[in-house]
């Protein structure tokens, strides 16, 4: 039960930052001020998360969920790889490539938001 919480958390926060936290801050602060917070916050996001995930595969006692959290951390881990990536070709301002990673990075969040919801609702059923 305690692996399923962990599960609710991670998503929860991943949720509540996609559709609360990030439209505020690029609509609120301007690019320069949003793009700092943003450097600082990810790196801990992904690392924070990824132990989550890490503990939730270490703790569950159902193979797919021990799997999900697996999947998971790893994900947050590879995240946490790509983050300087995106930040240089921001910095370089190479389009192509702050898409490609983003985008590539907007994808394994949603993949992640996928497992979990599923592992979730795999248990609650």
């Amino acid at each position: 039960m305690l692996s399923v919480l962990m599960m609710v958390a991670v998503l929860s926060v991943m949720v509540f930052f996609s559709l609360i936290i990030a439209p505020m801050l690029f609509s609120t602060l301007s690019a320069t001020y949003a793009g700092a917070f943003v450097r600082k916050f990810f790196p801990r996001y992904y690392l924070i998360l990824g132990l989550l995930s890490l503990l939730t595969g270490l703790i569950a006692t159902d193979a797919t969920i021990s799997g999900i959290g697996f999947v998971c951390a790893a994900l947050f881990l590879i995240s946490l790889f790509m983050t300087p990536a995106i930040n240089r070709a921001s910095d370089r301002h190479d389009k192509r490539h702050f898409v490609l990673l983003h985008g590539g990075s907007v994808l394994i969040s949603l993949l992640q938001m996928g497992l979990l919801l599923w592992g979730i609702l795999r248990l609650s059923w």
